[in-house]
């Protein structure tokens, strides 16, 4: 089971009769990654564990490239897809390309991002029965971030830009509706 954070999923009281409404969100993922959080999220970990909204945070999720490192599902149904990456310098990009100091980076996070957020979606899909749309992002907490606009979707943004770029995404009140979890802050 994957780790939660903070939020604690129980089925809503009073459902509709409809199954999908009782769904604990944690049950739709599961956890292959080791038990100990990675440093490059530690920074993150940090930022998501003060949201002033409540959130249902789950860290280290297994996807189809590698885990998904945060995985935010936000009580009006916005839902994130967060990584973190520790590399220093000017982070860039050149026709979609992400790139350190001027050069390529020796993964390609933009197409791994895309394709987990693919996944992710997908995923939910499965689970609740709608397909919503995925805010995604790599954040870098030690890098100088000069990339203006998403890249093919994906926002790329420096560790401290974090808060406010969750805080202007929009909810989805289909999720909020369809995930059936009661928010008890502090659990």
């Amino acid at each position: 089971m994957a780790k939660i954070m903070m939020g604690k999923a129980e089925p809503r009281e009073g459902g509709r009769g409809n199954d999908r409404q009782n769904l604990a969100v944690p049950a739709l993922f599961s956890n292959r990654a080791q038990d100990a959080f990675s440093p490059p999220g530690e920074c993150v970990i940090k930022t998501l564990s003060s949201l002033r909204d409540k959130c249902l945070v789950v860290h280290e999720v297994a996807a189809r490239y590698g885990n998904i490192e945060h995985l935010v599902i936000r009580e009006d149904g916005a839902v994130f897809l967060i990584e973190t990456r520790l590399h220093r310098g000017l982070i860039t990009q050149c026709q979609g390309e992400l790139l350190v100091n001027g050069g390529p980076f020796e993964t390609d996070f933009i197409r791994q991002t895309t394709t987990n957020a693919f996944v992710l979606r997908d995923l939910l899909a499965d689970g609740l029965g709608i397909s919503p749309f995925i805010h995604a992002a790599i954040v870098f907490p030690n890098a100088s971030v000069s990339v203006e606009k998403a890249i093919y979707g994906v926002d790329v943004i420096e560790g401290n830009q974090l808060e406010p770029w969750m805080a202007r995404a929009r909810g989805n009140q289909e999720i909020a509706g369809l995930v059936g979890v009661t928010w008890n802050a502090g659990n």
